[in-house]
């Protein structure tokens, strides 16, 4: 049992409970939007984003290790972010306002630095080496060399097939 008396859950967790708020207030808001096709299209992938989250967090708690419940923290931490992506569209096509917009966006960047908290206290184990990006692929004019390093170590790694000179 918890501190107040109820069994531990993931139901319990505040960052859980933020992501169930969210979740239920994107859906009604979903409900108000426009119904034309395009709307509708971004209205399911705001619902499904913003639901995501709290289900990853509910998956993960039930998985057996703490690597896979990291994983998991780490998916709906991307969800959150995607639901940020989704609500600035609809704020630049007129159907949010920025109080809207704000307020579902800070109520995001809770949930995720709530949930790089908790994946930071999951430790690394078993976890991939961290990539950073050369930062002269981000400035104009400069040759897009795609290189990759290593957060540690410094060595130069191979690019993705996806990045900027990788595999084709």
């Amino acid at each position: 049992m918890s501190e107040k008396g109820a069994p531990y859950s993931f139901t319990n967790l505040d960052f859980y409970q933020q992501a169930r708020a969210l979740a239920v207030d994107a859906f009604n808001l979903a409900r108000k939007l426009p119904k034309d096709d395009a709307t509708r299209v971004v209205s399911r992938q705001l619902v499904a984003a913003v639901t995501s989250i709290r289900a990853n967090i509910a998956e993960g708690h039930g998985r057996y290790s703490r690597a896979a419940y990291r994983n998991h923290l780490s998916i709906a931490r991307g969800s959150a972010a995607e639901t940020q992506d989704w609500v600035d569209l609809l704020h630049s096509v007129g159907l949010l306002s920025e109080a809207e917009k704000r307020d579902i966006t800070e109520r995001c960047d809770r949930i995720i630095a709530s949930l790089t908290r908790a994946m930071i206290s999951l430790g690394d184990a078993g976890a991939t080496p961290r990539l950073r990006e050369d930062a002269a692929s981000y400035v104009l004019g400069a040759p897009p060399d795609g290189n990759y390093y290593d957060e540690e170590t410094d060595a130069p790694m191979l690019p993705c097939s996806h990045a900027p000179g990788g595999p084709e």
